[in-house]
C-alpha cells in the first residue's frame, strides 16, 4: 500500500489486485517513457529514484505479464510524480522534505510490487475459481457460493437462501424439537414440534383464537365449555325437558309440559280471550253460562213450556229472533168477590186458595192509645165509639225524637245539631251580633295572642297561637296553630309597659310573612332601639 501524501493522492487507485485482475498491461514503451520522464527532473537524487523505480517496475513486468495492469498504473502514477517533480525545482527546502517523502513512499510500494508472485497463496481473485489457504477477513458482502468446513463464526454472519450441510447433518441438516427449542428465542410453549395440516393435539391449551371451525369437534363440555349462555341453557341443552325449558324462557305463559304440533290434544285447557278462533268443528257441552255474539238459528225450532200455576202458550222459536209470550195466572180459587169476616186459605206460593165470609156480629168493650211523653192523647180509651186525638204536649218537637227543639226556623235546608257543629263556608251577618249595629259584614279574628316579651317569653291568653319564639331583643316570632290559607292577612301589634314605656311594633318584611308563622319587631318610641316590652299584643286577621 503507498502513503497518503499530497502529490501521490492518486496512488491510492492503483493498489496491487493481483494475477487476473483487469486492467490493461504495462507495455515496454511505457516504461520507457517514465524512465525518459525521470531524466527530466533537476534534482538528481529524486531522479535517480525515479529511474531504479522504472526499472524495477520493468523488470517485475517482464516477468510476470499478469501484472502489467497494475504495473501500467504504477508507472503512469510515477511519470505523474516526475512531471510534478520538474514543475516543482523551484520549491524550498520545506517542499524537497516533502519530495523526500513522497520518494520514500514510492519505494516502499515499489517493494511491494516486487514481492508479488504469481503463485502466492495469499491472493484472491476476482474471477475463477481458487482455493485460499490460511485465515482471511472480508470487509465486504461475499457474493457467491461459498463451500467447505467452517470454523466458529466470530462475527455475525449474514447468510441468505438455504443452508446445505454435507458431513454435519446431525447437527445442522437434521433437528430434534429439543435442538430447535434450545436455538428459538421466542417459542410458545414445549414438547415436540406439531407438523402437518390435520395433527393429533392431546389436551391442548388453545387459549382464544381469532377464530375457529369446530364441524367434527367433540367432547366440549355444555356447562364449562360454552360461555354466553342464559341461566338454563347448559341445563336445558343437558337435560331438555319441558321444567327446564320453561326455566330457560323468560317471557312464557302458563306451565307445564310444552306442546308441539299442528293439531295437539289439549286437556282442560283455559283459552282465555282468543283473538280469533274457528270452532266449526268444536262439541260443546250444554250452555249454562252466558255467551256473546250472534249465533244461527236452530238446526230444529223449539218451543219453551211454562210449568205451574200460569196459563202460557208458547209460540214457535229457533233462535233467529227474539220472542214474546203472554201468560195467565191459573184459577186456583173458584169463589170470587168480597168477603166480610173472611176466611181465607193462602197456599206456600202466597196464592189465596179458598176465601169464605165469616159470621156476622160481636162487639169491641175497649180501645186504649199511648203516646210518647212528648205527646198528648185524648179521647182515650174508647169503649163504644169515638176519636183518639193526638198532638204534642209541648211546642216544639224534641231533637232528641227528631225535631229541631225550635218554634221557628229561618232560612232553608239541613237541620244542624250538635254542641260543635261544623259549619262549611256559612255567612254570618251582623244582625246575628246582639252588640253591633248596621249591614257591614263582620270578619272574625283568625289569630290573637297576649304574651310578656321580657326574660323568658310567657304567653297569658291566645287563639290559634301554638308558641311565641324569642330570636332576640323585641324580634318575635308568632307560629300558629292552624296555618293560614295564604299571605295576605293583615297583623296588628301593639306592646308597653310600667313607667311609660311605649312602643312601636311592625312586621320585620314581607318575606318573612308565610302560612304558619310571622316574625315581628317591638322598637320604644322616641328612641328607635329594640326592646322587650312586658306587655305584648298580636292579631291577625283574614
Amino acid at each position: 500500500m503507498f502513503c497518503d501524501f499530497p502529490k501521490y493522492k492518486h496512488l491510492k487507485q492503483t493498489i496491487y489486485r493481483g494475477p487476473g485482475g483487469g486492467g490493461n498491461a504495462t507495455t515496454d514503451s511505457e516504461i520507457t517513457e517514465l524512465t525518459a520522464l525521470s531524466l527530466q527532473a533537476s534534482n538528481s537524487a529524486e531522479q535517480a529514484g525515479l529511474e531504479a523505480d522504472a526499472a524495477s517496475l520493468s523488470a517485475a513486468a517482464s516477468s510476470n505479464s499478469a501484472f502489467d495492469s497494475n504495473l501500467s498504473a504504477i508507472a503512469a502514477a510515477l511519470s505523474e510524480s516526475a512531471a510534478a517533480i520538474s514543475a516543482s525545482n523551484a520549491l524550498t527546502s520545506e517542499g524537497n522534505a516533502a519530495l523526500s517523502e513522497d520518494a520514500a513512499a514510492l519505494s516502499a510500494a515499489e517493494a511491494a510490487a516486487s514481492a508479488l508472485s504469481v503463485n502466492d497463496s495469499n491472493l484472491v481473485h476476482k474471477t475463477g475459481d481458487e482455493t485460499i489457504g490460511g485465515i482471511k477477513t472480508f470487509s465486504s458482502t461475499i457474493v457467491g457460493s461459498v463451500n467447505g468446513n467452517a470454523a466458529t463464526v466470530t462475527t455475525n454472519a449474514n447468510l441468505t437462501g438455504a443452508i446445505t450441510s454435507v458431513g454435519n447433518a446431525s447437527s445442522l441438516g437434521s433437528f430434534t424439537s429439543a435442538q430447535l427449542l434450545a436455538a428459538v428465542t421466542d417459542e410458545t410453549g414445549t414438547g415436540s414440534n406439531v407438523f402437518a395440516t390435520s395433527p393429533t393435539l392431546v389436551t391442548p391449551i388453545l387459549g382464544t383464537p381469532q377464530s375457529a371451525t369446530l364441524t367434527n369437534a367433540t367432547g366440549l363440555p355444555i356447562s364449562t365449555g360454552v360461555s354466553g349462555l342464559a341461566t338454563g341453557a347448559a341445563t336445558f341443552l343437558t337435560t331438555p325437558t319441558s321444567a327446564n325449558l320453561a326455566a330457560l324462557v323468560t317471557n312464557e305463559t302458563g306451565t307445564g309440559s310444552v306442546v308441539f304440533a299442528t293439531s295437539p290434544t289439549l286437556v282442560t285447557p283455559l283459552l282465555g280471550t282468543p283473538t280469533s278462533g274457528a270452532l266449526t268443528n268444536c262439541t260443546f257441552p250444554t250452555l249454562n253460562q252466558n255467551t256473546t255474539g250472534s249465533a244461527s238459528t236452530l238446526t230444529t225450532g223449539r218451543t219453551i213450556a211454562i210449568t205451574g200455576d200460569l196459563a202460557y202458550t208458547s209460540p214457535a222459536f229457533n233462535g233467529s229472533a227474539n220472542i214474546t209470550a203472554a201468560g195467565t195466572l191459573a184459577t186456583v180459587n173458584a169463589n170470587v168477590g168480597s168477603f166480610i169476616n173472611a176466611s181465607v186459605t193462602v197456599n206456600s206460593k202466597g196464592l189465596v186458595t179458598a176465601a169464605s165470609s165469616g159470621a156476622v156480629g160481636g162487639s169491641v168493650t175497649s180501645v186504649a192509645a199511648t203516646v210518647p211523653a212528648f205527646l198528648s192523647i185524648s179521647g182515650s180509651p174508647i169503649t163504644t165509639s169515638g176519636t183518639l186525638a193526638i198532638s204534642l204536649s209541648g211546642t216544639a218537637l224534641p231533637v232528641a225524637n227528631g225535631g229541631t227543639g225550635a218554634t221557628t226556623s229561618t232560612g232553608s235546608g239541613a237541620v244542624v245539631l250538635g254542641t260543635s257543629p261544623t259549619l262549611t263556608t256559612p255567612t254570618i251577618n251582623s244582625a246575628q251580633f246582639a252588640t253591633v249595629s248596621g249591614t257591614a259584614p263582620l270578619y272574625a279574628c283568625r289569630a290573637w295572642v297576649n304574651f310578656n316579651g321580657t326574660g323568658t317569653v310567657a304567653i297569658r291568653a291566645s287563639g290559634n297561637v301554638s308558641s311565641i319564639t324569642d330570636n332576640g331583643t323585641g324580634d318575635y316570632t308568632v307560629n300558629f296553630t292552624t296555618a293560614m290559607p295564604d299571605v295576605n292577612y293583615s297583623v296588628q301589634l301593639t306592646g308597653g309597659g310600667t313607667g311609660g314605656l311605649r312602643c312601636l311594633a311592625t312586621v320585620r318584611s314581607s318575606d318573612l310573612l308565610t302560612t304558619t308563622q310571622v316574625r315581628v319587631y317591638f322598637f320604644e318610641e322616641g328612641l328607635g332601639v329594640v326592646v322587650d316590652p312586658p306587655y305584648c299584643s298580636f292579631s291577625l286577621f283574614r
